[in-house]
């Protein structure tokens, strides 16, 4: 079972607050697989994988693109300016049971 956090960041400034959040991430639950889909190439040691997409100029369509194409059987999305405080692992186990 593959699981993973997904961030969809377009443009430079959503890009730096998905790294920040990703890094706040990595900290607190190391073993996490973390892909970003960006219309730029993205390299940093906290993104295990980056998917370039080209932006419709809508950023919540945008989204909705990169929640359907996560490579991940259990995807957590997050908003670039999330940060992270504790480990949630724990919400996997959740979406055996419920799709939220």
């Amino acid at each position: 079972m593959s699981m993973g956090v997904i961030y969809v960041a377009i443009g430079s400034k959503y890009v730096t607050e998905a790294l920040n959040s990703a890094s706040s991430l990595k900290d607190k639950v190391p073993g996490l697989d973390v892909t970003i889909f960006s219309d730029e190439s993205v390299k940093a040691q906290c993104i295990d994988k980056c998917i370039v997409i080209e932006s419709s100029k809508n950023g919540y369509l945008d989204k909705i693109v990169g929640m359907s194409k996560s490579p991940y059987e259990f995807t957590l999305y997050l908003d670039c300016d999330t940060y992270i405080c504790d480990d949630f692992s724990e919400l996997f186990t959740l979406l055996k049971k419920y799709d939220i």
